[in-house]
This record gives C-alpha cells, sequence and structure tokens, in this order.
C-alpha cells in the first residue's frame, strides 16, 4: 500500500472507520515442532481498552532488537498457554516414535504431567491441535486419528474421550468462548462443529480444500475464521454454518490467524511471509504487514489490540504498532522458529517459544489515547 496514513493531534494516526476494540483476545497458536500443525486459541480478559483506527501504511526498519530476555524456561515444545496465564501445554511428534503432550507450570517451568499416544507417528498415532477452555480448568487435545481427549489442566487426567466419526485424523482444534462446542478440521478441508458434552456433531462447514491450518471462534462465538493451504482464510456463520467471506490476498498457505478483542479485525498469517489485516464486518483488506523472510506461524494482539506480536519461521518474533503498520522490535530466537507467541502479564511480557525454549521479554508498550 502507498498511501502515508495523515497524522493528527496526540500522534495517533486515523483514517475511517475508527474501530472501538475490547472484550477478549483471541491467541492463534502455531506449530508445536516441524512435525505438529498449528494450533487454536483460547481467550483472556483485556486488561484495558481503547480506540484503534486503521490507515493505508508502509513499513519503517524496527527500532530496536533484542531486549534482555526476563527468564528462559528449558521445556519441550510450547503449543498453548491457559487464559489465566498459569498452564502451559506442549505437544510434539516424533517419527516411529508417537505423540507425547506434556503440562507445565508457567511460572516455574516444570512439568506437572506427561503422556503420549500407543503407535507411532507413521502409522497415523499422533498428537493434532490443542484448546483450552474458557475458565482454564481443562484443555482438548486430538490424539491420534479421529479420537479427542478432554484434560484436567491441574492433574492430566482425562475427563472424557470423543471417538468422532471422521474417515481423517483431527488437525486443529478451537473450544467456543462459552465453552460448550469445539470446531475440528482435517487434512482435506473439512470443518465440524461438536458438542464439548456429549461429542455430537452439530454441523459442518464445507469450502476449504486441502489442509487446514487454524482456526478460532470470535470473542462473541458467533463467527468462526478458519484458514488453510488453499490461500484462503474463511469466516462462517457459527450458528448456520454459511460461509459469510472468503479472504483472499495471500499467496501460500495460511499457517494462523487471531481475531482482535471485539472481533471486528482478524490477522493472518502465511507461508508468502506476510501478515494481512481484515475487516470482519466486510471481509474487506486492511493492510499487509511485511518484514519476516520466512512464513508466519504465530500471530498475537496485545490486551488492547494496539500492538501485534508475530512468530516466524525466520528465526524472529516481531513486535507490530498496528495502527501504523510499523514494525517496532525484533526478538530472536535460537535453534529454529517462533511456533508460539502471546502477550501476557498485563502486556508487560511477551511469551515466544521455538521447539525447545520459551523465553519471556519484557516489554514496555506506549500508551495510546
Amino acid at each position: 500500500m502507498t498511501n502515508k496514513p495523515t497524522k493528527r493531534a496526540g500522534g495517533v494516526f486515523l483514517a475511517p472507520p475508527a474501530l472501538v476494540v475490547g472484550g477478549y483476545a483471541l491467541w492463534c497458536l502455531a506449530q508445536a515442532s516441524s512435525l505438529t500443525a498449528p494450533t487454536l486459541s483460547s481467550r483472556t480478559p483485556a486488561a484495558s481498552r481503547g480506540t484503534l483506527h486503521l490507515a493505508s501504511f508502509q513499513q519503517d526498519e524496527p527500532k530496536n532488537v533484542s531486549p534482555r530476555p526476563v527468564r528462559s524456561l528449558t521445556i519441550d515444545s510450547v503449543s498453548l498457554t491457559s487464559p489465566d496465564e498459569k498452564t502451559a501445554v506442549g505437544i510434539w511428534n516424533i517419527p516411529d516414535g508417537g505423540g507425547h503432550m506434556a503440562i507445565y507450570d508457567l511460572a516455574t517451568g516444570k512439568k506437572r504431567f506427561q503422556a503420549r499416544t500407543e503407535g507411532g507417528f507413521l502409522g497415523g498415532d499422533y498428537i493434532e491441535g490443542v484448546a483450552f477452555a474458557p475458565d482454564s480448568k481443562s484443555f482438548m487435545t486430538g490424539w491420534g486419528g479421529s479420537t479427542v481427549r478432554n484434560w484436567d489442566a491441574a492433574t492430566g487426567q482425562v475427563i472424557a474421550e470423543f471417538k468422532l466419526p471422521l474417515t481423517r485424523p483431527v488437525h486443529l482444534l478451537a473450544i467456543s468462548p462459552d465453552g460448550k462446542t469445539f470446531v475440528t478440521g482435517d487434512t482435506f478441508g473439512s470443518v465440524q462443529l461438536w458438542n464439548c458434552a456429549t461429542g455430537k456433531e452439530i454441523r459442518s462447514f464445507a469450502g476449504h480444500k486441502g489442509l487446514l491450518g487454524a482456526g478460532a471462534f470470535s470473542p462473541d462465538g458467533t463467527t468462526l475464521a478458519t484458514c488453510g493451504d488453499d490461500h484462503t482464510a474463511r469466516l462462517w456463520n457459527v450458528v448456520t454454518g454459511k460461509l459469510r467471506f472468503t479472504l483472499q490476498g495471500h499467496k501460500d498457505m495460511v499457517y494462523c490467524l487471531a481475531f482482535s478483542h471485539d472481533g471486528k479485525i482478524l490477522a493472518t498469517g502465511s507461508k508468502d511471509k506476510q501478515i494481512k489485516l481484515w475487516d470482519t464486518q466486510t471481509g474487506r483488506e486492511y493492510g499487509t504487514l511485511s518484514g519476516h523472510k520466512d512464513g508466519v506461524y504465530s500471530l498475537a494482539f496485545s490486551a488492547t489490540d494496539h500492538w501485534l506480536a508475530s512468530g516466524s519461521m525466520d528465526g524472529s518474533a516481531g513486535l507490530w504498532q498496528v495502527d501504523v503498520g510499523r514494525l517496532e522490535k525484533t526478538f530472536k530466537v535460537e535453534y529454529g522458529g517462533a511456533y508460539f507467541t502471546a502477550f501476557l502479564a498485563g502486556d508487560t511480557r511477551l511469551a515466544v517459544a521455538n521447539q525447545s525454549t520459551l523465553t519471556l521479554w519484557p516489554l514496555t508498550l506506549s500508551k495510546h489515547p
């Protein structure tokens, strides 16, 4: 995009429409290892609210690079942190070694529980997808093929197991904001909505072709966003199952996505190295964030939605100022890509994980009027 935004009083870049952002945060999570798929999101109360003005923008060079981290935790993998920020879950798969899942205390990095599937990865017995319930007390994972397990986050005990009538393995998972339903997607573009209590199918969403990358519910639970190998993201009416918008513009597989707090903005990240912002009310593209040198695997909005964190296979995480589309900071990730990013502790920490380490970086984000 070539038009520069107009700068007005208070240093805010303004352009219609003005969007009031608040409510809940949905974190889209990414691959736990090179063998696992981008996984799903949960929600957290917003620490504060504000007004976000989106404009056409260009990217500048980042001002700061990699401040000193607060601390690093050596772990097997991290795919998701709980909404209450007390628990982390990791999933990873080993060829002919099965799927592995572990629960960690996020404050200490101590492993509370670990489990693995019975068979080998090449036999289809692997783990894909993880999603926390809104109350942080439980989470779901795909568990080898078409099985979904619901786990107690404190003890690691299996609360329920659903053997879903699917012909292909579960590849992604998302739990609705009210905790009553969950969504699965597979390697051929099939998406289904299920009852959390019974495991019974409610409806399906037909349209994607090929491998699904990620999915998330809007904060009010009325819209489902999905993305995948067909280079698109899609917005669905959860109640009717009808397609609302097909978001086209990426040039390769769309790996991850994240809703803004009020659900009016969707961010998508792709193998084409780009991040795009979309108006979920019209399907219109707001703009593109360029700067990563490899695929974008994870996205997370700050509590105010003025900031967006991105993780990439280029070995870095980026911190973007959304209203002007500027890359403000980059965080170097050693030994692989940034598969997971999340704002924690009231936006004073940025969590970034590669395949073996979760690093917490200090943040001091500027205030917006």
